[in-house]
């Protein structure tokens, strides 16, 4: 035995009274919390792992209903209607359709939607989580082509639009 470790025996064994040391740490509220956060944390990866693949589908079947809702006839309304308040409040409803008045003389109806590439995300900060979703739509329109860039955010298990893009050579002066 050295001096410094009056208790050791060498061999590894345990020093005498290291249950009772034992038993205090196990009672610990640290170790109780350490225990809850080892089950909890993996727990709560996978139960967001799951709905990350639901909110994709979800976002990705909205994207496919709401493009062409809203190009096929440039409806403000309809864009209005599935509008998150976030975008509603950036953009004034005389801005939108001057904008969507442009789309329809220079590009025209929508006549046809590629497959939506993007997803779904989330994030968890300060605010708690937060979902949204980024699309691109390759689409075909009366007078070209362009791209349909949506932004979607969940707000009270609903998707609303926070954010509607459309880039077309077609658009340039």
């Amino acid at each position: 035995m050295s001096e410094a470790d009056p208790g050791a025996t060498g061999d590894g064994a345990p020093y005498e009274g290291d249950a009772a040391q034992w038993r205090r740490f196990a009672r610990s509220p640290l170790v109780l919390v350490g225990v809850v956060l080892a089950v909890a944390v993996p727990g709560a990866c996978l139960s967001l792992n799951a709905r990350g693949r639901a909110w994709q589908e979800e976002s990705t079947a909205y994207v496919r209903e709401v493009v062409p809702a809203i190009c096929e006839t440039w409806d403000v309304q309809e864009l209005k209607r599935r509008a998150s308040p976030t975008l509603l409040e950036a953009t004034p409803e005389t801005k939108l359709a001057e904008y969507f008045g442009v789309f329809a003389r220079r590009l025209g109806a929508l006549k046809k939607i590629s497959v939506p590439t993007g997803g779904a995300f989330f994030n968890v900060g300060t605010a708690g989580l937060s979902v949204y979703a980024l699309y691109e739509v390759p689409s075909e329109f009366q007078h070209g082509k362009g791209t349909v860039r949506v932004r979607l955010e969940r707000t009270a298990g609903t998707w609303r639009i926070a954010g509607f893009f459309v880039n077309s050579d077609v658009l340039m002066p």
